[in-house]
């Protein structure tokens, strides 16, 4: 049987002491974003494949929400620092061989005008631990 890692648990594990996440955005993310310098991560694959029985490359979506372009703009870049600049990162069950930038995170257009939306694209090779 094939054991991939969960790529999008294994980012938001990597991710969770900068800023909660999930891989839906919450119904109520605007109230939630109540503390000064709060944000919220949305990890989501959109793509990729393995590479052979356990080593996953994956494309990743990161977007970071959070009041205000600062804050929002501190937080996409300490998860742009994480990822790709941390040696041997290890989220939860999940070893990351290598990440890579394809797009550095950048302002996005958001439905809700008081919440800024930053984007970011990895791709992503992890294999289980």
């Amino acid at each position: 049987m094939r054991s991939w890692a969960d790529v999008e648990a294994g980012v938001l594990d990597a991710l969770a002491d900068l800023a909660p996440g999930s891989n839906e955005t919450p119904a109520d993310l605007d109230r939630r974003l109540t503390a000064p310098g709060s944000g919220f991560y949305r990890v989501r694959r959109i793509g990729g494949q393995p590479v052979d029985e356990v080593t996953d490359a994956a494309q990743v979506d990161v977007e970071t929400f959070a009041v205000g372009r600062d804050a929002a703009f501190t937080l996409a870049r300490a998860a742009w620092d994480r990822l790709t600049l941390t040696p041997g990162l290890v989220g939860g069950p999940v070893r990351f061989d290598r990440i890579t930038t394809v797009l550095a995170p950048f302002e996005a257009p958001n439905d809700n005008p008081r919440v800024t939306r930053f984007l970011a694209t990895y791709r992503v090779t992890a294999r289980r631990q």
